[in-house]
């Protein structure tokens, strides 16, 4: 479905499958840093939600190639606008 409020059934599926997205990425020490719903899509094969554009992932164990705080300002965590102490503060929630 490309428009259109999704089911209580189809958020509840989003949900887990986005969480379990976030979770594998912390599992390999990074940090999303930017989910949003430009950035969530659903698969037409099987309709499974993915979370995409993981470019601005935030490694937590090295060093970022970015500089100052990047991603969406609108879906920013709090934590993401404390960028001097982003190290500290950014995790998988």
């Amino acid at each position: 479905r490309d428009h259109g409020p999704i089911s209580q059934k189809e958020a509840v599926q989003l949900g887990i499958e986005i969480g379990f997205a976030v979770k594998e990425l912390w599992d390999r020490g990074k940090v999303h840093r930017d989910i949003k719903p430009a950035n969530i899509m659903r698969r037409a094969s099987n309709g499974q939600f993915v979370l995409l554009d993981a470019g601005l992932a935030f490694d937590v164990q090295g060093e970022s190639l970015s500089i100052g705080p990047v991603g969406t300002p609108k879906y920013f965590s709090p934590e993401q606008f404390q960028f001097n102490d982003r190290r500290t503060m950014l995790d998988f929630r």
